[in-house]
């Protein structure tokens, strides 16, 4: 599967943040890179990530998800407090690693579906933020095997109601599909 070359994930790391610049769209196709490149820069000690959407033209589920799974990673490095089994904090303890996944630059539209699905909750909304001089390197493409995305998808959807039970309703379908696909295999 061969992402279009306008859809694409562009990084940049500091001293203590990563930048990931969503150029085009952020989608199922797109989301293995960020994925793995997340967890390398997790396990290097990098705590804080900036999701710079001024050139997004969307995120789907999948996407989103793999965003609240990168939420769901760096809380279960913070054990200094009680999380739920799939290291989603309890409310006291959401600001805190809350602060850690951001995003700036994002429209009106995205801000919509963010708060629709409870992603807003785990992804820090901020305002503008010129990063147009910011030097990134463009990830490059993760091919993985078609079980492997249904695994990934499949993680991601679950994410997503994990963090907002009404998400069932609009990917319970999904998640038994994904399911029984995986079962076959």
């Amino acid at each position: 599967m061969n992402q279009s070359k306008r859809d694409y994930i562009a990084v940049a790391r500091g001293s203590d943040l990563v930048v990931i610049r969503v150029m085009g769209r952020g989608t199922m196709l797109t989301a293995p890179a960020l994925a793995e490149f997340a967890e390398e820069q997790r396990r290097t000690g990098f705590k804080r990530f900036v999701f710079d959407l001024e050139h997004c033209e969307g995120l789907d589920s999948t996407f989103m998800g793999t965003m609240v799974g990168m939420h769901i990673a760096l809380a279960g490095d913070c054990r200094s407090s009680e999380h739920t089994r799939t290291g989603v904090p309890k409310s006291d303890d959401k600001e805190s690693v809350q602060t850690a996944i951001s995003a700036v630059n994002i429209t009106a539209e995205l801000r919509k579906i963010f708060d629709m699905l409870g992603v807003d909750k785990f992804v820090k909304l901020r305002g503008s933020c010129d990063l147009g001089r910011l030097e990134t390197t463009m990830l490059p493409e993760k091919n993985i095997a078609p079980e492997e995305r249904h695994q990934m998808i499949l993680k991601a959807h679950q994410n997503l109601v994990e963090i907002d039970r009404r998400n069932e309703e609009h990917f319970g379908e999904l998640l038994k599909s994904l399911e029984c696909e995986l079962a076959k295999i």
